[in-house]
């Protein structure tokens, strides 16, 4: 129905204002694991139940895997068993997802299920039935809301989506499915396990404040710059969203000689390493040798699968999600301090102090050495090196170098701390490692480039990348390539994984989950000042949906939770000007997954290109939290099937911001532009200039039968232009079920 614009205006009174502390919860328990793989099969396959009555074409399951937490695991249900019935019913026709619970309603935490089973154990058979308590989502605990100290810069920012939703929503009278869905969304969180993060949180309770977060988050990032105290800062704030503890004092330095200052790096070291001391205190070494034997087969598995439960080795899913317990028992807090101690190694003055010092010495292969403790010390002189030996710290103060050592990563129990510095060259960085090239691995490793076109290649968990620690990689300048396969370019777990390159046309290259991805208690970051930079994340597996042609990506700005067993971090690709190229497979461009927050935000002026594939460019999917940020220029989005620009799918929040210019939209064959399903919220604005929508009618509010209830899509184009639309016009205001809201002014 249309309404007449001015009713926009209008206020709705308590609604708009109600707190997350005002809405009630009801009755709710949380979600539901279900976790039982079955295989239908044929009763003739079975004759010992020949006096058991089937009808006709009635096919039976027979359980082929439990993951860890599955329905029945309690009560004694096994890979093998066979389920002739439940709750009385077929086995072969009763659905999990929409049999009625014990109120009438749909199936919850603690409802109890009678299933009846052939069971086989050693020589005996029989047939029982098992009064099965379902659970709810894996080691999740009701949790009361405490609201983050971050919150309070936020609450008096206004939001121009809810502004003018406010009297539309009343005109349509949709109060009550407004204040439901806000309930829900809340509800998704009310339940947590122990790696939720405080921003997700606050955002679910608050959904309207999610640009006002996502821009903060982007103009901390660009202030930063590249400086290391700074990011720092910034990444400690983003996981605890409020502010970071007191700093890491500083060593004093006076300058002298070449020896004082190794003096100097080795006090820096035996620092540090206190704080890594600190950091895992609380593991015992089985716990830390646990990690490191398991470490890998978790990131195969996720690799692979996506979620855990896909996996049908479920010993190797037992013993991944005990490497994640471990690993949350890291004092993050203490990795940060040791990464503000070891950027002290990187300090401008100190850099200068040092290259004064080596003055005379430059010519020499190598200008000077030192044993430690924590690792040796190195200073290299302007040679052309081949490093291959494992460094504490490296100074190179110049050449065209090769690195094949651990360039920068720290490694357990041998190197806590790791830092090289490389002062100029056309250098190549090269690993078959995983966690070098700036890798946090259970410790802080740091690389900064100063001057050069240099070359960076890895396979996995590198270029910016952290497990239990900070991984950091700097680059001031010179055209740079970055190519890796999984997991890199600004990625963690547990920690933080940071790339930031100031300037120079960049070419960043990976196949999934690379380029800015927050995995569990991770914030990933990649931030690039300036030039003309081509991101491309994709190319080695194909999709699971299976759709020929079409690859996974998983990166380029994305939170990422392991699904359904540990909650997400946050991703963020910064790119701050210049004319840009972005490509990229399924799930990537600024988007969340599974209690996840990621972002992409771009500040450059100039004409970028944005390809996604199927979940793209601003999106929140599957109980997560997803902003897409451009702030200039004649862009031009395209999707290679459907489901981008702006969407939000079960549970979800997403948001697109366009704020100027020419832009041209490929929606696809549907579901993009401002598209919503399944108890989501979808913010879309589009600021100034004359567009064009391809492919889709925008706002498109979508079924909502997972869950009931109603989704929401605010579609605002605010530029007074002349805009082309698909069954849509200018200057025009429309709301439609369920519920929709289209604003052209």
């Amino acid at each position: 129905m249309k309404i007449v614009f001015c009713v926009v205006i209008l206020l709705t009174g308590v609604l708009w204002h109600l707190s997350a502390a005002d809405i009630q919860v009801q009755d709710f328990r949380g979600k539901l694991s279900w976790g039982i793989s079955c295989q239908k099969i044929s009763p003739g396959f079975y004759p010992q139940l020949a006096d058991e009555h089937f009808e006709s074409g009635q096919m039976l399951l027979k359980i082929v895997a439990m993951v860890p937490g599955a329905a029945g695991s309690e009560e004694g249900l096994q890979a093998g068993d066979i389920i002739l019935s439940i709750n009385g019913q077929r086995a072969d026709t009763f659905d999990i997802s929409k049999a009625p619970g014990s109120r009438g309603e749909r199936l919850e935490p603690g409802d109890v299920l009678k299933i009846k089973l052939y069971q086989v154990r050693g020589k005996k058979s029989s047939i029982v039935e098992k009064q099965c308590v379902l659970p709810g989502y894996f080691e999740t605990e009701k949790a009361a809301y405490q609201e983050p100290g971050g919150a309070a810069e936020y609450a008096d920012i206004p939001s121009l989506h809810q502004d003018l939703a406010k009297g539309l929503i009343t005109e349509a009278g949709w109060e009550d499915d407004f204040q439901d869905l806000r309930q829900r969304l809340m509800n998704i969180d009310l339940f947590q396990d122990r790696y939720r993060l405080p921003v997700f949180s606050y955002l679910v309770r608050n959904p309207f404040k999610l640009e006002a977060v996502s821009r903060a988050f982007t103009r901390r990032v660009q202030e930063a710059g590249t400086v290391p105290e700074k990011l720092l800062s910034f990444s400690q704030y983003a996981l605890s969203f409020a502010p970071a503890e007191e700093r890491a004092k500083k060593l004093s330095f006076s300058g002298g000689d070449l020896a004082a200052h190794l003096d100097y790096m080795e006090a820096v070291l035996s620092k540090a390493a206190q704080c890594n001391a600190a950091a895992l205190a609380k593991l015992a070494q089985t716990d830390l040798d646990y990690i490191l034997q398991y470490r890998d087969e978790l990131l195969d598995s996720f690799i692979a699968w996506k979620m855990l439960s896909y996996d049908s080795d479920t010993e190797r899913v037992r013993r991944s999600l005990q490497v994640l317990r471990l690993a949350e028992q890291i004092d993050r807090n203490e990795l940060f301090n040791q990464a503000r101690i070891a950027a002290q190694l990187i300090a401008p003055e100190f850099l200068a102090s040092l290259q004064q010092a080596a003055a005379g010495s430059e010519e020499k292969a190598i200008v000077a050495t030192r044993e430690t403790p924590f690792g040796n010390i190195l200073i290299a002189g302007k040679t052309d090196h081949i490093h291959q030996q494992d460094y504490a710290v490296i100074y190179d103060l110049g050449g065209n170098d090769q690195y094949f050592n651990n360039q920068g990563g720290s490694i357990p129990g041998k190197i806590p701390t790791a830092v090289v510095v490389d002062i100029a060259g056309n250098d190549a960085w090269e690993s078959t490692d995983t966690l070098t090239q700036g890798g946090g691995n259970l410790g802080v490793g740091i690389l900064l480039d100063l001057q050069g076109d240099d070359q960076y290649i890895g396979i996995r968990n590198i270029q910016g990348a952290a497990f239990g620690g900070v991984g950091m990689l700097l680059d001031l300048s010179g055209n740079d390539i970055y190519r890796a396969i999984h997991m890199a370019q600004g990625v963690a777990f547990f920690g933080a994984g940071i790339l930031a390159d100031k300037q120079g046309d960049d070419r960043y290259e990976a196949h999934q989950n690379a380029q800015a991805v927050g995995f569990v208690r991770g914030i990933g970051l990649l931030t690039d000042g300036a030039g003309n930079d081509s991101y491309y994340c994709k190319g080695s597996q194909q999709t699971g949906y299976r759709t020929r042609g079409h690859y996974e990506g998983w990166g380029q700005g994305m939170g990422f939770g392991i699904r359904p067993y540990a909650s997400g971090g946050v991703g963020i690709l910064f790119d701050q000007s210049g004319r840009d190229r972005f490509e990229a497979g399924t799930f990537s461009q600024g988007g969340g997954y599974y209690y996840a927050f990621g972002i992409l935000a771009n500040a450059g002026m100039e004409d970028d290109h944005y390809i996604g594939t199927r979940y793209a460019q601003g999106f929140g999917v599957h109980q997560a939290l997803g902003a897409f940020l451009e702030f200039g220029g004649n862009d031009v989005y395209q999707t290679r099937m459907a489901v981008a620009q702006g969407l939000a799918w079960d549970e979800a929040i997403g948001l697109f911001i366009d704020e100027q210019g020419d832009d041209h939209y490929h929606g696809g064959s549907g579901f993009s532009l401002g598209a919503v399903s399944h108890n989501a919220l979808c913010m879309f604005l589009d600021q100034q200039g004359n567009d064009r929508y391809e492919g889709v009618r925008p706002a498109t509010a979508g079924s909502n039968s997972y869950h009931g209830g109603t989704s929401l899509t605010i579609f605002i184009d605010d530029g007074q232009g002349q805009d082309q639309y698909i069954k849509r016009k200018n200057s025009s205001v429309e709301t439609e079920k369920q519920n929709s809201i289209f604003i052209d002014r």
